[in-house]
């Protein structure tokens, strides 16, 4: 009997090891996107990998997730919302100046957009496009719910 629960004791062992060790290769393997070097100082974004990857995790997920794209052209009716060329860059507050969309260049959080618990419609007349935030809190919602299903 004295050896099962040798035995035992060093199979939880193990399986301890290998969970942390699984839970700390996901952290370790969190890599920024490109975009957020646009909005936050190198120092910040390798303090917060340190700190808090999970935030990462989040911003990256934030800048695809944050919004959705609908044609101007192939709408039933016309979109209204608010004109994107008001916006403003949040780091020197120049004049939304961008000229077309591509999604994987595209940066959300490098303008003073609205998020909030509405979404809100932007109109890019010169990309053809509205631009339509999702509220914050599903965003978080969804991210969360990835979470638990990599877990």
């Amino acid at each position: 009997m004295k050896n099962h629960g040798f035995l035992m004791r060093n199979v939880l062992l193990i399986i301890s090891f290998l969970f942390c060790f699984s839970v700390q290769s996901q952290v370790v393997n969190v890599k920024p996107d490109a975009r957020l070097s646009q909005c936050y100082s190198k120092q910040y974004i390798d303090n917060l990998l340190k700190t808090n990857p999970e935030q990462i995790s989040y911003l990256n997920y934030f800048l695809d997730n944050s919004y959705y794209t609908v044609s101007l052209k192939d709408a039933q009716k016309p979109i209204e919302g608010i004109d994107i060329a008001t916006l403003q860059k949040n780091t020197d507050k120049l004049k939304f100046s961008e000229v077309k969309y591509d999604k994987s260049t595209f940066n959300v959080l490098l303008y003073n957009f609205s998020f909030s618990d509405i979404p809100y419609t932007y109109v890019w007349k010169s990309a053809g496009i509205a631009i339509i935030l999702r509220p914050e809190r599903y965003v978080k919602e969804d991210f969360n719910m990835i979470l638990k299903t990599k877990k």
